[in-house]
């Protein structure tokens, strides 16, 4: 049986239908990565915490970027940032 030959009423509802479901895992694969980006964002956030920390402890450059996984150019502007 071919498309054509169902009924008209049943093509648009199949249609709708398909809509739907195409519109709804949009909106889920939408809010599964924006979950992920704003989970990464506070990971990055907490490590420049830690990094701040660690400058007005007055610890090493190198030691802080191996901590937080920052490189040391990002901490010598975490520095300036905060005028150490």
């Amino acid at each position: 049986m071919t498309l054509t030959a169902i009924n008209p009423e049943v093509q648009r509802q199949s249609k709708a239908e398909g809509r739907l479901e195409g519109r709804l895992e949009g909106r889920l694969e939408g809010r599964l990565e924006g979950r992920l980006e704003g989970q990464a964002e506070g990971r990055l956030e907490e490590r420049i915490a830690v990094a701040t920390n660690l400058s007005h402890l007055g610890m090493d450059d190198t030691i802080i970027a191996e901590a937080t996984k920052l490189s040391v150019s990002e901490i010598l502007k975490i520095r300036a940032e905060i005028n150490l």
